[in-house]
């Protein structure tokens, strides 16, 4: 691994691969983490929890 990532250091030319897979695990975390805010922030207003609504703030997070 060490002996790659000299080879590229000095400019070796490589190919970087976007898998599909990859890109659907990222697109379905970013689905699952934006109605993990949106029920957090609900519970969070029927409880008036303070704990649920500070981690109901995320939702910046997923617009990044």
């Amino acid at each position: 691994m060490a002996y790659e990532a000299v080879k590229r250091l000095l400019g070796e030319p490589h190919q970087i691969e976007a898998a599909p897979i990859a890109i659907a695990v990222l697109v379905v975390s970013i689905v699952v983490d934006f109605w993990r805010v949106r029920a957090l922030r609900k519970v969070a207003k029927a409880t008036g929890s303070p704990a649920l609504a500070a981690d109901g703030h995320a939702e910046p997070e997923l617009q990044t």
